[in-house]
């Protein structure tokens, strides 16, 4: 079209038509034009499009985790949860740090 700044963009979606025409009259128009079933196909293709792959990587130990979990937790008849709260080291590892934050907590009682 002559003196006009049309665009016509070929996106998912189809053709869009926007811009402006030289034809100075004041009116807006807006037009749609679709066909069902390509409608339904082009929504389809785009969310394919946008669709990012994320790929699981599993290690053994995160295998190892998992089962624990499944293992060791559960929920009460009141949906509350529970299990065991199980090391992954020995509990020899913690050293004195019971009495260690059993001290700390009486100094800041105290305090």
């Amino acid at each position: 079209m002559e003196g006009s700044n049309v665009i016509f963009q070929n996106t998912v979606f189809r053709f869009v038509v926007s811009g402006s025409t030289s034809e100075g009259k004041g009116k807006e128009h807006c037009g749609v034009i679709q066909a069902a079933d390509y409608l339904e196909l082009s929504i389809k293709k785009f969310w394919e499009t946008e669709n990012v792959e994320i790929d699981s990587v599993k290690t053994t130990e995160f295998d190892i985790c998992e089962d624990h979990f499944k293992n060791t937790h559960s929920r009460d008849d009141q949906e509350r949860p529970g299990g065991d709260a199980t090391l992954k080291q020995d509990p020899s590892c913690l050293g004195e740090s019971k009495q260690t934050a059993i001290q700390r907590l009486n100094s800041y009682i105290e305090g």
